[in-house]
Order: structure tokens, then sequence, then C-alpha cells
């Protein structure tokens, strides 16, 4: 019998530490504010209401803004994902998910919309998910052809073919910037972003340096492992975070001229994913309806794995050793806790992201070093004025730094890292 309790006692062990991983507490219930129907399309019209819903049911979370206009002149939505207290949004490191721009992604619209709605309603119950939204800032735009898919959901109300009513002489994926090439791509337009939504989402993109990821949706496209010159630690990045978050890395696929993924990694330096297509494979554009729901789901936890790789910087201090009576050696550990690095070697290269930026305040900086764990090796920083420019930090990694700070004892020195796609990280010392 006691062993048998004993056996039971484990197993209840064991399911506690698993719940313990996951992050969930397994009897709160969700902060339902208000409901989503998944189990229809929604016209843009009524995706542009589902929308001011969610972020007047959650304020503290949510603001929808507008791209720019389609074509047609329809609003292209984005909302910003993120907890409004703290660091300015702007300022943390983001994701930028981006739904609907085509025929082969039509119904990640829902998919989209779902994102948003799980961040917001478990922000209390799942630790992965209030710490995203508490360091982190998603940006959501549902639906970056909002013409097409008025166009398509109207055929096939009518019984008519998706196809035909999908006909467009610019293709949206084959009109951003970066490998566009008309002669030998198709319906890539007259010149990159002659099409107003794609131009709308690059400016975007560009205005803001903290976005660190892309995301966008399953593609029909085919994929090949062709070489492309990439800088091979970008390379192995994106393979295992893909692979970890159950998603096609940008350097796996196939037709990239003219496509998003290939503008935000080669022009902005953003590591760049795609979900694998969810929906069935056949002549039919549109999953069942039956099938919203679930596949929005696995889309969500997808998405919510990758989230949880953006980069996120902490800042910590042992204490100030002193060196004579208004001199003091400080010995910081500034450590990448996320999967990504602080910025893509490409985005380095091509002056994309700027360096990580130490400052301090209340004591002056008379010098700084990187010192190496393995020997204590230090290496002299450039130092400037009462900062000094730190080098990238790799995804889960740590930088050891020596600051040689000149002050009055009892005062207190407060030294900050900044950096655009990592956030940033303070810490406080008193000087003895």
């Amino acid at each position: 019998m006691k062993r048998i309790l004993a056996l039971g006692a484990a197993a209840l062990a064991l399911v506690a530490a698993a719940f313990g991983q996951d992050g969930r507490r397994i009897t709160a219930p969700p902060d339902t504010r208000t409901q989503l129907d998944l189990q229809h399309y929604y016209l843009p019209r009524d995706l542009q209401v589902a929308l001011s819903a969610l972020e007047l049911a959650y304020p503290e979370f949510l603001r929808l803004e507008s791209l720019g206009r389609s074509g047609t002149g329809a609003e292209l939505w984005v909302m910003t994902v993120a907890r409004k207290e703290g660091l300015e949004p702007a300022k943390r490191p983001a994701a930028l998910l981006v739904a609907g721009l085509g025929l082969d992604d039509l119904a990640a619209t829902e998919q989209a919309l779902y994102s948003i709605l799980d961040l917001v309603q478990n922000h209390g119950r799942d630790d992965a998910v209030a710490r995203i939204l508490r360091d982190c800032t998603v940006y959501v735009a549902p639906c970056l052809n909002p013409d097409l898919r008025e166009r398509v959901l109207a055929a096939v109300e009518r019984g008519e073919s998706p196809a035909s009513a999908g006909e467009e002489s610019v293709l949206l994926e084959r009109n951003f910037p970066v490998r566009w090439d008309p002669l030998t791509t198709e319906r890539a337009g007259p010149y990159p972003l002659s099409r107003p939504e794609a131009r709308a989402l690059a400016e975007f993109l560009i205005l803001r340096p903290n976005i660190a990821l892309v995301q966008r949706y399953g593609s029909a496209s085919s994929r090949t492992s062709a070489d492309f010159g990439w800088p091979e630690a970008d390379v192995r990045t994106h393979r295992r975070v893909a692979a970890d978050g159950l998603l096609d890395s940008v350097d796996s696929l196939a037709r990239r001229e003219g496509a998003l993924l290939s503008f935000a990694y080669e022009q902005t330096g953003a590591f760049a994913f795609e979900l694998p297509s969810l929906a069935r494979v056949g002549a039919e554009v549109l999953p069942r309806v039956d099938e919203i729901l679930p596949l929005a789901r696995t889309a969500a936890n997808s998405t919510l794995r990758l989230l949880a790789c953006l980069p996120a910087l902490e800042l910590s201090a042992a204490p100030p050793t002193a060196l004579d009576p208004q001199t003091w050696q400080l010995d910081l550990e500034l450590r990448n806790t996320g999967r990504l690095p602080s910025a893509s070697e490409l985005g380095v290269a091509r002056f994309a992201v700027g360096a990580p930026q130490l400052e301090l305040s209340g004591a002056q900086l008379a010098g700084a070093a990187l010192v190496r764990a393995s020997d204590s090796v230090a290496t002299p920083l450039s130092v400037r004025g009462s900062g000094a420019e730190l080098p990238q930090i790799e995804g889960g990694a740590v930088l050891r730094l020596r600051l040689f700070v000149a002050g009055t004892s009892g005062a207190t020195a407060v030294l900050n890292v900044r950096t655009p796609r990592a956030g940033a990280a303070r810490v406080e010392v008193v000087l003895p």
C-alpha cells in the first residue's frame, strides 16, 4: 500500500511539474469580455467590427489603427497587442503577424484574429502569455488584401469558383522590393510596391525598428533548400526556431522573388517565418466552416511558441569593489533570455539594426571592458561620454561587463542597456 501511495504521489508530482512547465493554471478561467464567432468567414466590414469590439473590451492591451488603404479604399487594419504599462510598446522587442495576402492564405485572417483573442483572454492564466504582453509587442495585420477577400467570399456565397474571383493582375506576394523581377516572375507589378497594400506594410515595417521577427501564414508555394549565401549563424537560428515552433524557415521557401518574408529578412534584418499551410490540400481555397476554429487553435499554438523566442534582456550587477575613495569597479552580467539574437547578422551587415547601448547616470564612466568567462581576459570597449557600445548578443548568451566608474560614496549608479530589437534592461547600484 505504501508503495502504491508513493507511486501515486510521484505521478501527481509529475503532473504538477508538467503543468508548471506549461505555465498554464489549470483551474483559472479565461478573461472573456467579448466573444468572436469563428464558425464563419468575416467580410472586411465585419472584421473591422470584430477588431473594434476587441479593442473596446481590452483597452489595456489593444490598440487598433490603419496601415493605409487598399486599391479600392478599404482600410488595412493592424492591431497592436501589448500591456500598456511599463516600457513603451514601440521600444519593446516585437513581432509582426501578417495574414490574408492572397488566395493561399485567405483563411489565415481568422487564424490571426484568434491569436489576438488567445493572447488577451489568457493573460491572467498563462505565464508565457503574461510575459509576452508585459515585455514584448505583437503587431497583427489580419487582412492585408481586403479587396480580394470581398470578391472571393461573395463568389463562394453565389456558388461560383473562388479561383476565378481571386484572379489579380499584380500579386501582393510578388510586389515587395527584394528580389523583385518582372522578367522571371509573373504578375510582379510595373514596379516594386506598386500596390498600395504592399507599400503600406513595407512602410510600417521600416518605421518600426523594434520588429525582430515577421510571421506570415501558410503558402501554397513549393519548398527548396537553395543556398542564397546568407550568414550561416542566421540560417542556423532560422532552422532551430522554425523546428521548435513547427514553422517553415525563410531559408527553405521557394519563389521568394518579391515576397514579404524576403523583404523582411533581407531588407530589414528581421527573422522571418511561415506557418505551414493548415488548410486541406486540394482545389478548395477555404476550409469548411467547422474547421476554422481547430485550425486557428493550431496556428495560435505555433505562433505562441514563436513569440516566446523573441530576444529579451536581463541585467544584473555584483556588489561594487572600491579601487580608491572615488573609483569603483562594477561587474555586470547582461543576458539575452530569448532564443533569437538581439539582431541578425544580415541586419547588422546591412546597417538595419543598431548596436546595444550601455548608458550610466549618477556616476561617471571611466572605462568599460568585456570579460571572457573562460579565462577572465578583458577586452576594452570604446567609451563615449556616459555610455559604451556593446556587441550583439546571441539567444541565451551572457555578456560579462566590467565597468570603472567615478563618483561619490553613497551615490546611486543607474545602468541602462537599450537595443532596438531586444528591448531594455536596467539595474541600480549604490556606491559604498
